[in-house]
């Protein structure tokens, strides 16, 4: 479940864009509600309409009392709405062809059975049956037009599917019910769905407190191919007014000079001063948290399912990805048009700030006005935005949490029985055995250890160690306050124990808080592993009203963690333009001399020497925000920078002397998307394969590689041929013959490797089962084929054979980056370098605040 003040911001945002549109609104808040234990149904209806239960259940809710009398004309005169409900045994009377886990066929088989006997009406579908979620049940809708000799209209036919039944609505109305669909759209909003009851009951009385079935609201979207946008657009040349904090929201923001900007409860809005009711220019922030930790694109999904399919819902057109405060992002592209006519236009950007912490924010304007200048209002808005812990209460609500990232003086292997496998909850216990989902040390026969680092700092009460192999074998816990000192609060000799899987409680006696917990192990005596699955934190935050890391007195000390073994250097910090700062480091190539080079969009290209020192910089006015760098030593040697600021790829020779340069903005030949090119690589004769995340001239997604020679004269190119695929990277890779290169082509959405010949032709698709929804952002390969991908959950790097089975995993993953992230672990990798062998891997990551180059090697 949602923290209620999430539930309640999310529906003001969903009130807010419901209102953006034509029609008549309806407003559920001012219905009246009828119940039917019967058939366990609620549901509200206008308090002007009348409404009563039968004495099987039934619901009827009509806008004239006369429409409820059996003995009543049979002439459609008015609205009516009728509920009922079917078991399973009840609906076989539909034959065979019915399925359950098809609601669009349940609908549409009800409609033929009403209407195929009926010579008297004749029905006419004017909208086919279309899929919804009420009250989070599947559930079909379709739309009939209805006329006899007397009277024409339409009727509604819904059903919603709960478990191994069906409730069946259907509405109707004669044609001067102009708003019927809408007064039926918002009645289906507040539609509540619980157990029947087995006992017919006395039909209940009509409720007439007036409620709102808001949060009941759950309405499919349609799915839109997703275009990758890396990239906020550039922030206008607009000057923008004071810093707003919206201190419960977690965010901050400035203002658009001379709009009224107003913010209360985490929900922000700022307005034009001639902004028009439900057409804008308008822009919308809100920030909230939630109980459960989610992933952004769960995130996204739950807050994109909020939306309405019908009329008065901008229609969603378009869904990327990009950044909102360093932080990846969903968005989604609107339209719309209001009710006198006016076309509008609008975005919405979605993003975990932390994943328990959500940030929408919403613009919209008529067409021309986003287009000239509300578009860049909110661009700079967005680009203003930073990020904090909500100020929440903390009144002695106790905190228990599992650990967030692991390190250890050794780990038997990796993935399996790696420290990583001790962070989260149990994987394996009450159940014990020697297991992968635990953490082993590499030696059966020493002293070892394992420490757990976890989201909020607390003074704990309780510390549960899970122990799923040989327990018994704990001397020592300790715990790490905000200084970075052990303090130990528990001894013991090593013991055995009858029980196979045991937990090990210790209470700590410190008044500190504590964010990190150390276990010590002595396998000596018994000579065998002792294995730990999960170790719970429990205690409250420390003292002061907001459970918050943000300390405005001091910054926050630097988080320490033992690195994992094959770590070899970390090097940046801050994120910065001055000379001897990283700022915003994304593509890296390393030539055959064993020099990496770096991609910064701030600086240039950076040159580091294998020890992980800075080198030179290449600076040049061709490239502007350069993402992307290739290197080759053939003949006498080239550099290759993709650079989406200025749209083009420039080339070097080693010296840095500019060779060419070439490209421009658009969808033709030679030419990249706003935000292209993105990534590029070069095979063994020094063509340059560029990915260009463009739009055809639909404005459809359109994802190709451009294909060029050393000079930039165009050669070809190939389409990726993908559904939800959002490529993000490619890499060549020389194979053992000359008809064996290849082309490697990386899927954020996808989860996947596409494996071309030279000549776009596809071959095959690698490693979805290992890579997944793990948000891999770049790859490269090793010359034995091996891939290494990027990825964020969690954030690592893991290395795939030539057939995308799963080898081995690197890095510990941290979900704060306050003071920096340490070294040996990852808050946000971005792109991947390797050493031709394989034997280095180097990693670059930028978190917004901090900006750092990783180097390691698997052991």
């Amino acid at each position: 479940m949602k923290h209620k003040r999430t539930v309640f911001i999310l529906l003001l945002l969903v009130l807010v864009l419901a209102a953006c549109g034509g029609g008549e609104e309806v407003d559920p808040a001012e219905f009246d509600t009828i119940e039917s234990e019967v058939i366990g149904v609620e549901i509200g209806y206008p308090d002007e309409w009348e409404a009563e239960v039968d004495e099987f259940g039934d619901l009827y809710i009509a806008s004239d009392e006369a429409l409820l009398d059996e003995d009543a004309e049979a002439v459609l005169e008015g609205a009516l709405v009728t509920i009922t409900s079917f078991d399973a045994e009840m609906l076989s009377f539909l034959g065979d062809d019915l399925d359950l886990d098809d609601p669009v066929s349940v609908v549409n088989l009800f409609v033929d059975l009403a209407t195929e006997e009926n010579d008297e009406m004749e029905f006419n579908v004017t909208e086919e049956a279309t899929a919804v979620t009420l009250d989070r049940e599947p559930g079909a809708t379709i739309i009939l037009e209805v006329t006899d000799d007397d009277v024409n209209g339409v009727a509604y036919f819904t059903a919603v599917v709960d478990d191994d039944r069906v409730v069946y609505i259907f509405g109707a109305a004669e044609e001067s019910e102009s708003n019927f669909g809408n007064i039926y759209e918002a009645m289906l909003s507040t539609l509540d769905i619980s157990n029947p009851s087995p006992v017919a009951a006395e039909p209940d009385p009509v409720a007439t407190e007036e409620e709102s079935a808001a949060d009941d609201v759950a309405v499919v979207v349609e799915e839109t191919e997703t275009e990758p946008e890396p990239e906020p657009e550039p922030e206008p040349d607009v000057e923008l007014g004071e810093e707003i904090r919206s201190a419960e929201g977690g965010f901050s923001f400035n203002t658009v000079p001379d709009w009224e900007t107003e913010e209360l409860f985490g929900l922000a809005s700022a307005s034009s001063p001639d902004a028009e009711e439900n057409k804008g220019p308008t822009i919308f922030l809100v920030g909230a948290l939630t109980d459960e930790e989610m992933t952004l694109d769960d995130g996204f999904a739950e807050f994109m399912a909020s939306f309405s399919e019908d009329e008065q819902q901008m229609e969603v057109v378009n869904t990327f990805e990009t950044e909102i405060a360093g932080i990846a992002a969903r968005g989604a592209d609107l339209t719309n048009i209001a009710e006198d006519g006016t076309p509008l236009t609008g975005q919405i950007l979605f993003t975990m700030a932390s994943p328990e912490q959500t940030f929408v924010a919403f613009g919209f304007a008529p067409t021309d006005r986003w287009d000239a200048e509300t578009a860049a209002w909110f661009n700079a808005v967005m680009n203003s935005v930073t990020f904090f812990p909500p100020e929440v209460e903390a009144a002695e609500v106790e905190v228990r949490q599992w650990a967030m990232g692991a390190a250890a003086s050794s780990q038997y292997s990796e993935p399996g029985w790696s420290a990583q496998q001790a962070v989260g909850e149990p994987d394996l216990y009450p159940d014990c055995g020697d297991s992968v989902d635990a953490w082993a040390s590499l030696d059966s026969n020493t002293v070892e250890w394992l420490e757990l680092v976890y989201t909020t700092p607390v003074v704990p009460t309780e510390i549960n160690v899970y122990e799923t192999y040989n327990p018994g074998q704990i001397v020592a816990v300790e715990v790490r306050n905000q200084d970075n000192e052990l303090h130990t609060v528990y001894t013991a000799s090593p013991q055995t124990l009858d029980d196979c899987a045991s937990i090990l409680t210790v209470f700590p006696d410190v008044d500190f808080a504590v964010s990190a917990v150390r276990i010590t192990v002595d396998q000596s005596v018994i000579n065998n592993w002792a294995e730990i699955d999960a170790v719970e934190l429990v205690g409250f935050a420390d003292s002061g009203t907001a459970v918050s890391t943000e300390d405005s007195a001091s910054p926050s000390e630097p988080l320490t963690i033992e690195p994992q073994d094959g770590f070899l250097w970390h090097a940046g910090g801050e994120s910065g333009f001055n000379s001897d700062q990283l700022g915003v480091p994304d593509g890296m190539d390393v030539d055959a001399n064993g020099f990496l080079y770096v991609a910064d969009r701030n600086h240039g290209i950076w040159f580091f020497n294998p020890d992980g020192t800075f080198g030179d910089l290449l600076e040049s006015d061709t490239f502007n925000n350069p993402t992307d760098i290739e290197t080759s030593t053939q003949g006498s040697g080239l550099i290759a920078v993709a650079s989406w600021g200025n749209n083009n790829i420039s080339v070097f020779d080693y010296g840095g002397n500019l060779l060419t340069s070439f490209g421009s903005e658009g969808n033709g030949a030679g030419q990249f998307a706003l935000f292209s090119p993105q990534d590029l690589t070069l095979d063994l004769d020094q063509n340059i394969y560029v990915l260009d995340n463009n739009e055809d001239a639909n404005g459809d997604a359109w994802d190709r590689i451009q294909v060029f020679d050393v000079a930039g004269n165009y050669l070809y190119e190939w389409t990726v041929d993908e559904e939800f695929f959002a490529p993000t990277a490619l890499k060549f890779w020389a194979g053992p013959t000359p008809d064996e290169d290849r082309i490697f082509v990386l899927g954020f959405v996808g989860g996947y490797i596409l494996e071309y010949d030279l000549q776009g032709n596809l071959i095959r698709r690698i490693g979805e089962d290992a890579i997944g929804f793990t948000g891999p952002q770049d790859l490269d390969l090793d010359e034995a084929g091996n891939f290494y991908v990027a990825v964020w959950t969690p954030d690592s790097v893991m290395k795939l054979d030539h057939d995308g089975n799963l080898l081995d995993q690197w890095g510990i993953s941290v979900d704060d980056d306050e003071g920096g992230v340490p070294a040996g672990a990852f808050y946000q990798p971005f792109g991947i370098a390797v050493q031709p062998d394989g034997s280095e891997i180097y990693v670059s990551e930028w978190t917004g605040d901090y900006a750092y180059v990783t180097a390691f090697e698997f052991r």
